[in-house]
């Protein structure tokens, strides 16, 4: 078997492993994915298949409940369902190898695909996109009725076909919200309801401590722990900051105030928090209920949006209606990056820029080098993690940045991946490109299509 065989034939054609050395050493990159995103399609296909078979066991439930009612008619319709859908997921259970529970979940997330998302298993049966996705969507649609599930999937769809699971999970609730302020605002009230704490053990006698609570609540204690510890370490604390914050949380929680330079101070005094909230100028007026967002946590109640504005110590508030003194932008001369300008770039990305990247940016990174001529403007920076900045340096990454921030990074093998932030800003001018010798051109025009 040659080695472009492998990849080229469909499942059970022979592993990979058959080849020798020599020939795995010349299997290419590119070969290698085109394998593995065919292989996630495939897989993708077998799972829409189990949807719909899981679906047919919630059918069969359905209707054996109303055969139960017809023959004796002394339980009711609705107990008579729930029997013989805890009867199904038992049965599922047992034959899957799961816990009844998760057996449980995953005929709620099949009723609710088979029934309301055909658009979303389309895509799942297609390898469009994986379980993953669609197990967010259905978790976002359930309870709505026919025209609304359908508005959420074409709504949801785009961002599941080029988003992690992950991310996208976070993006749907920013979609969902904002198309529903009504929704969001009762959803919020039953939310709270469930507030709670819980802990779970782990090893080496550690555990796990979980706080369920307000978002604008959870957005202070966050806040106000990182400014505490980052005044601690500037004190000479040698503990890490992730240490310092851990300490802080059981100190606050055991004792009621925080240590630093060796005085018990309570933490609003001595760090106040800053919070900061995109809020829609109407909502922060009291005119609209649309959402507020803050961002690394989530959409909020406009209720609570309002609230948190007359609450925090110290809020740092971006009204998200085209206000020129809402958004800025710098063109600087030097290499270092103004604190307000940073701010704006960690505004608009979020989390690092690196395709399907969640974790918190650590660096704001000049897309084209400052060296080579890049400059210290919006139009040329990107939040990025450290792993992903360094990656980008040193292994052969290429990364183009268009209007609104939308990033082009070419991979060593070729390949362009497309990230787009998650707030969408007013468009600076656009950023150098390379020439086809791979040296960086002047300019790029506004027009310039990006890679496909």
């Amino acid at each position: 078997m040659k080695f472009g065989d492998v990849f080229d034939a469909g499942p059970g054609s022979g592993p990979v492993l058959e080849l020798s050395t020599d020939e795995l050493a010349g299997v290419s990159r590119g070969h290698v994915l085109d394998r593995v995103r065919r292989i996630d399609a495939e897989v993708a296909g077998l799972q829409a298949e189990r949807v719909q078979l899981l679906g047919r066991l919630g059918d069969e439930a359905m209707l054996q409940a109303e055969l139960d009612v017809a023959v004796d008619s002394s339980r009711s319709l609705d107990v008579r369902r729930n029997i013989q859908w805890r009867s199904a997921a038992l049965e599922l259970a047992a034959a899957a190898k799961v816990s009844p529970d998760s057996a449980g979940r995953q005929l709620s997330e099949a009723w609710t695909l088979t029934q309301s998302c055909q658009p979303t298993l389309a895509a799942l049966s297609q390898g469009e996109i994986a379980l993953g996705h669609a197990r967010v969507i259905a978790r976002e649609v359930a309870g709505l009725d026919g025209l609304a599930a359908g508005a959420a999937q074409d709504a949801l769809l785009p961002y599941a076909r080029r988003l992690s699971v992950g991310l996208f999970e976070r993006k749907a609730r920013e979609v969902v919200d904002v198309s529903d302020p009504v929704r969001v605002h009762d959803r919020h009230a039953r939310a709270w309801a469930s507030r709670h704490v819980s802990v779970d053990g782990a090893r080496d006698g550690m555990a796990t401590l979980t706080a369920y609570v307000d978002a604008g609540d959870a957005a202070l204690i966050v806040t106000g722990l990182s400014n505490a510890a980052r005044e601690a370490r500037q004190a000479g604390d040698s503990r890490t900051r992730r240490q310092v914050e851990a300490d802080f949380l059981v100190e606050l929680a055991l004792e009621g105030e925080v240590v630093i330079r060796g005085e018990a101070e309570r933490l609003v005094d001595k760090a106040p928090v800053v919070v900061e909230l995109m809020v829609p100028a109407a909502t922060a007026a009291g005119d609209d209920e649309a959402p507020g967002k803050i961002p690394g946590i989530g959409m909020i109640d406009p209720v609570k949006a309002r609230e948190l504005i007359a609450r925090a110590p110290s809020l740092k508030r971006i009204l998200t209606d085209p206000i020129t003194s809402a958004i800025i932008d710098f063109d600087r001369s030097t290499y270092r990056v103004p604190a307000e300008l940073k701010r704006i770039i960690r505004l608009r990305d979020e989390h690092c820029r690196a395709p399907n990247c969640p974790r918190p940016q650590v660096d704001v990174d000049h897309t084209i080098d400052y060296a080579k001529g890049g400059k210290t403007a919006r139009g040329n920076l990107a939040g990025l993690c450290e792993n992903h900045h360094y990656v980008k340096h040193e292994a052969g990454w290429a990364l183009a940045q268009y209007v609104e921030g939308i990033l082009d990074w070419v991979s060593p093998s070729g390949r362009h991946y497309t990230t787009v932030p998650d707030v969408i800003m007013p468009c600076p001018p656009p950023t150098p490109w390379w020439d086809d010798d791979g040296d960086y051109a002047d300019t790029t025009p506004f027009d310039k299509a990006r890679p496909e």
